[in-house]
């Protein structure tokens, strides 16, 4: 059965939408734009309803992941996770993946190129430790290893160490090396790499 439209609010709390109103109960939170499309008596057929409802979620969600991607790169399986958060449906969230992923906005591969980028040089860390972090991101095994594949385990070890060294200047030479060992094992590498970066980093100092 068809209904009828019986008001349109602007919303204060949200100036650039509106609340449409059917039969007297609230409907559904629309753009201004979309809401431009009615007047109250308007009367609108079930399935005009539910179509109506369901383009604004898909557009709502797709302009909620472009704001949420403005500020940097972000993996696919984020953004799902952003989108669920917020309450949108499978169907809104779906298709703003598989827009954006068509449009080029999201891309698993470049967002780990770019996510070891960034580590590599503010917060070095084992190729260990950055393998998990990026599959906790939702970044398929293959496209992991091929963008570690170039990692300086021994640069990036030091790199570590360097960046903490006023931490252990004052230490004896046993509790230092212990220490480092231990603070490199925390960030991912193997007791290789980490004894080969404390010895490095000894010739150095000595």
């Amino acid at each position: 059965m068809d209904k009828a439209v019986t008001a349109i609010k602007w919303l204060k709390s949200q100036p650039d939408r509106a609340l449409i109103y059917l039969d007297g109960q609230p409907w559904a939170t629309v753009s201004l734009l979309t809401a431009g499309r009615f007047t109250v008596g308007d009367r609108i057929a079930p399935g005009e309803a539910d179509n109506l409802r369901n383009a604004q979620e898909k557009h709502d969600a797709y302009q909620c992941a472009l704001r949420w991607l403005g500020g940097r790169d972000r993996s696919v399986l984020e953004v799902r996770q952003r989108l669920n958060q917020r309450g949108f449906d499978r169907v809104a969230v779906d298709h703003t993946l598989t827009t954006l992923l068509d449009k080029n906005y999201l891309d698993d591969e470049r967002f780990a190129r770019n996510w070891v980028h960034d580590r590599t040089r503010h917060a070095p860390r084992g190729s260990r430790l950055m393998a998990q972090e990026l599959k906790q991101k939702g970044i398929d095994g293959r496209v992991i290893a091929s963008v570690l594949t170039r990692a300086d385990e021994d640069a990036l070890a030091s790199s570590c160490l360097r960046r903490k060294r006023r931490r252990w200047r004052r230490l004896e030479d046993k509790v230092r090396r212990q220490k480092m060992l231990a603070y490199l094992s925390r960030k991912g590498f193997a007791y290789d790499v980490s004894l080969n970066a404390v010895e490095s980093y000894r010739d150095q100092t000595d």
